[in-house]
């Protein structure tokens, strides 16, 4: 509603949309390796002439592999080197994509920081492997030569054990060509 000084008063409709704040920056950190903590370290300094108290923290859509330290303190006033924040970034798991928004808040500013995870490349392990043995070695795709089964069978003389008519003698037959 606005009033002027000669009695008039109007009445206007607002609407407000509120959005996510743009972060400050983007903070890289790149990771050692797997299970070991990697730790970047910013200052920071508060926007008044006198010392102002401090929360840090990660948003809760943040990925638990990032710490913040410390969480709360005082950020040196303005002209100063401010003060040290540290955080710290320690993965677990390759193909991962390490993000997370850091806020540091004070009672009349706040700063957002994205943080991405760095891995490093991942370098499958090399072991060393047997020695052959000595050789020449025969090739496993040639193996002895292919038995003829008819032509054994042709060369025996009794029955086997597993036959019906155990142990009988085999008969050859002659046969012959004249008709």
């Amino acid at each position: 509603m606005v009033r002027s000084a000669t009695g008039g008063v109007w009445k206007f409709p607002l609407r407000f949309v509120a959005t996510e704040p743009i972060p400050d920056d983007t903070i890289k950190i790149d990771a050692i390796g797997l299970g070991i903590e990697s730790s970047i370290g910013f200052r920071i300094s508060s926007q008044s002439i006198h010392p102002v108290s401090y929360n840090a923290y990660f948003a809760a859509d943040s990925d638990e592999e990032f710490t913040v330290s410390p969480q709360n303190g005082e950020l040196l006033p303005a002209g100063t080197q401010g003060s040290m924040i540290r955080i710290s970034f320690t993965p677990y798991q390759y193909g991962k994509l390490y993000q997370a928004k850091l806020i540091v808040q004070t009672s009349q500013m706040q700063w957002a920081y994205t943080i991405k995870g760095v891995l490093p490349d991942y370098n499958p392990p090399r072991g060393l492997s047997s020695r052959p043995m000595a050789g020449p070695h025969p090739d496993p795709r040639k193996r002895s030569d292919k038995k003829n089964y008819i032509r054994e069978n042709l060369k025996l003389t009794t029955t086997a054990v597993s036959s019906p008519i155990k142990g009988t003698k085999v008969v050859n037959k002659t046969y012959s060509t004249n008709m």
